[in-house]
């Protein structure tokens, strides 16, 4: 399956909308419903409940959600700090890592919802790794200089 749909799935899921989806990936709402049928036929499970309202993630719709969002930190992160390498002196680039750091930490904690709890242990331990991975980041370019 693409990792695209990855993506359009968790745009459909954050703003329970196809159309609303489609507007921000500027994409039209039947290419983004055609890729949402195609995964779910692939997973062989329904991700989305449908109705004239919008939609509602179904249970496996909320589990796909919550390691699609994480994964989606991931990326959004990688693209800041490589931003950040590119266009920043050495000096503030420390700087950049940690704020980028906080960012994550203040989203889970705030705004997330499905906050890192005893239920979701490996998301949590997903998390955790995020971490030290950018600690490690932070480390190697301190030592770089």
């Amino acid at each position: 399956m693409p990792f695209d749909y990855y993506r359009i799935f968790y745009y459909v899921a954050k703003y329970k909308s196809f159309s609303k989806a489609a507007k921000f990936l500027h994409n039209n709402q039947p290419n983004i419903t055609r890729c949402m049928n195609i995964m779910e036929s692939e997973l062989g499970c329904t991700l989305f409940i449908r109705s004239h309202r919008g939609i509602k993630l179904t249970p496996e719709g909320e589990q796909l959600y919550a390691h699609v969002a994480i994964a989606n930190t991931f990326v959004a992160v990688a693209e800041m700090l490589i931003t950040a390498a590119r266009d920043t002196p050495n000096n503030l680039l420390h700087l950049n890592i940690f704020a980028n750091l906080h960012l994550i930490l203040y989203y889970h904690l705030h705004y997330n919802p499905y906050p890192i709890t005893s239920e979701n242990f490996l998301l949590a331990s997903v998390f955790l790794c995020m971490i030290i991975i950018f600690l490690l980041l932070y480390f190697y370019c301190l030592n770089s200089n």
